[in-house]
């Protein structure tokens, strides 16, 4: 390979949606991806990368496609509550979001004004079975109008192998030798079988192995274009799933509180007190009216007062591991079953302050004056990974709940309202969920990485400028 920072002039970007760091490894180590190992690593790079939380389809594509955390972006989850916007009565498309459904096509509009997705610095771009699809014509969006067809029935037959096939003949018969062209294609297959078996299962594993012969077929196609040496090729994942044997219904635990709970898909309610958005089924918002309004949120210190058996009662059960909420001086409680854990960051995102009492539900020797980068190394060996980062991008949006409740491997929060009941979840703050590959055909320095530094390393190996407002860094 050439040693030119401006050697790509196109970009292929494939998310193998629900894929695995260990499970990639293994079947690595196993020779089942041969076509990933050829094209791919022997070329290139296979890294450790840890995703956002939640750990949720949507939100945790946006890291790629603009560089910044789902936080900074206000999609706080698959589902969020907006609470100021709540407190006006005036009617509002905005006041809530479940992008499970339709209101996937609102995601766009969602957006920060002025956010430049990565399809924008492309001349030629190609999107297909992604709904994140700002500055895109119906043109370019290869599947915008079949894409809830092929969902639909891909969740009544049970079936989403067929969805990769046809995301992987779409993106086929559209590889060209065009320069200066991005294509962005999602598979999904991986993620939904680990939701109707689970992550190791056959079919599952299955799945991993048919799209490694996908990626090898279109590693041919772009040889035979004349594309393969100025392609760059990056495939990634959103989060990785755990097998769930139990099911914790937090809609009914705040029934039994004595609130009325707003909640999907039960939307339609004029009095309630408490909102519950749960998000990739392992991590949930809790949003509790602060008085007689909507309009502030909740510090941690107002809900003690207002109602500690709320919170003594979550802590309590045993399919929550954790829960967490800001404190009235911007800090961050993380409370456990054995003890809890105050920080604060100081402008630098160094620590500023930190409390421990009793045992340290993080497992993380935290200490003053520590950067984000001595705490994300810390992290790495922890169930955790990135957890003071990705709480603090969390409660940096005031669409983020006054609790978020972390879901312990093996549960998750949510019983009712599923179509396929789900064998496996993801949302949550755990290293099977949060560490996912990275599989680039360029030679990076880096081992590990954040998902938000995919967009500008990308950038950056074909050309492009980045620009300065985003979270992530370039891996070279």
């Amino acid at each position: 390979m050439k040693e030119s920072k401006n050697y790509f002039s196109s970009a292929l970007l494939l998310l193998a949606d629900g894929a695995r760091f260990d499970v990639v490894s293994s079947l690595l180590a196993e020779n089942k991806l041969p076509n990933i190992k050829k094209h791919i690593i022997e070329r290139g790079s296979f890294l450790k990368k840890i995703t956002v939380f939640p750990s949720t389809t949507g939100p945790a594509y946006l890291p790629f496609l603009s560089g910044c955390y789902p936080g900074k972006l206000g999609v706080t989850g698959i589902r969020w509550f907006d609470r100021k916007r709540f407190a006006n009565p005036l009617p509002s498309l905005s006041k809530i979001r479940s992008y499970v459904g339709f209101e996937s096509y609102f995601l766009n509009k969602d957006l920060p004004s002025g956010t430049k997705l990565l399809f924008s610095y492309f001349k030629h771009r190609y999107n297909f079975y992604n709904f994140i699809t700002k500055g895109l014509s119906f043109k370019e969006d290869k599947t915008r109008f079949i894409r809830w067809r092929l969902t639909y029935h891909a969740a009544k037959l049970q079936n989403f192998d067929y969805v990769d096939k046809y995301v992987f003949e779409s993106l086929l018969n559209v590889l060209s030798n065009k320069k200066d062209s991005f294509y962005f294609a999602v598979f999904p297959a991986i993620d939904e079988n680990s939701h109707m078996s689970h992550p190791h299962d056959t079919r599952t594993i299955q799945a991993y192995i048919t799209f490694d012969l996908y990626v090898g077929k279109l590693m041919e196609k772009l040889i035979a274009v004349g594309a393969y040496d100025h392609t760059l090729v990056t495939i990634v994942s959103d989060h990785g799933l755990t097998k769930t044997d139990s099911h914790l219904d937090l809609v009914k635990l705040l029934k039994q509180q004595k609130y009325k709970v707003f909640y999907h898909p039960l939307i339609y309610k004029r009095f309630f007190n408490a909102a519950v958005m749960v998000s990739g089924n392992a991590m949930a918002h809790i949003y509790i009216k602060n008085g007689s309004s909507w309009e502030k949120a909740t510090p941690y210190e107002r809900l003690h007062e207002q109602d500690n058996a709320l919170i003594t009662g979550l802590i309590s059960e045993i399919a929550v591991d954790w829960i967490s909420c800001k404190t009235e001086k911007g800090g961050v409680i993380v409370k456990g079953k054995e003890g809890e854990i105050r920080f604060n960051l100081d402008k630098d995102l160094a620590i500023s302050d930190i409390h421990v009492s009793g045992e340290n539900p993080l497992k993380i020797d935290l200490r003053i004056n520590d950067s984000m980068e001595i705490c994300f190394n810390k992290s790495l060996d922890t169930n955790y990974p990135d957890v003071i980062m990705q709480l603090y991008q969390l409660f940096s949006s005031i669409r983020t709940g006054d609790i978020i409740v972390n879901a312990k491997v093996g549960y998750d929060l949510r019983v009712k309202w599923e179509y396929n009941h789900h064998h496996a979840s993801h949302g949550a703050m755990c290293k099977e969920q949060m560490e996912v590959p990275i599989l680039i055909s360029a030679r990076l320095k880096a081992k590990i990485a954040r998902s938000v530094d995919v967009f500008p390393t990308i950038l950056s190996l074909t050309g492009k400028k980045i620009p300065n407002n985003i979270d992530g860094k370039v891996l070279l």
